[in-house]
């Protein structure tokens, strides 16, 4: 008796371990890359950038919910004045439910970060990531109230710390093969890119 319940417990964990491990590699999403393109300046006081979604994987995967801190060099680019930052209307790929194309997009003044947040869609109008190039989640217009620093450059860079009031962690949803992933999956930093 002893024996068959060593046995079965030493197969309940092999097993347990299994769906651990299975559930915790397809949680952390890493099949998709997040990056920051075509970032160029419009005017001396003003650039504009765009995030892009792409999947890579096999299965299907459904957006729901994008949350991003990008911190970058204010300080050097600032000259002296105020850099605010807004998302640009109308800029979110057109096949994005109308729900995520009024992201809430802005300059944090008391961080200095941007911060980028996407509304939560179900997964009745959650559309499928497409394979590379993937989606345009939209642009981000930053302007100065001066014309920026000529030598500095942005100098952009994803956001890893804890989320708080100083600073914002950049986190990823979706629905994948119809099963909701938590919302506060960390995206690895091998998948966050700069362009």
């Amino acid at each position: 008796m002893i024996k068959f319940l060593i046995i079965n417990r030493k197969l309940f964990l092999n097993v347990l371990f299994l769906i651990l491990f299975n559930f915790k590699g397809f949680s952390q999403g890493n099949n998709y890359n997040c990056s920051i393109k075509n970032v160029k300046t419009t005017s001396p006081s003003s650039l504009e950038f765009d995030i892009f979604i792409e999947w890579t994987g096999t299965n299907e995967q459904k957006f729901t919910f994008f949350q991003a801190g990008i911190n970058f060099n204010y300080a050097g680019m600032c000259n002296g004045g105020i850099i605010t930052g807004s998302f640009k209307p109308g800029s979110a790929d057109a096949s994005l439910p109308s729900i995520q194309q009024k992201a809430k997009w802005e300059i944090n003044q008391s961080s200095k970060q941007i911060r980028l947040r996407s509304a939560i869609a179900g997964d009745s109008i959650a559309i499928s990531i497409p394979p590379p190039p993937g989606f345009r989640l939209g642009t981000f217009i930053m302007s100065n109230t001066v014309p920026f620093t000529k030598s500095a450059k942005p100098d952009f860079a994803w956001s890893f710390s804890n989320g708080s009031s100083s600073a914002t962690k950049t986190k990823f949803a979706a629905y994948v093969n119809n099963a909701v992933l938590p919302i506060d999956i960390t995206i690895p930093k091998n998948h966050l890119v700069i362009k």
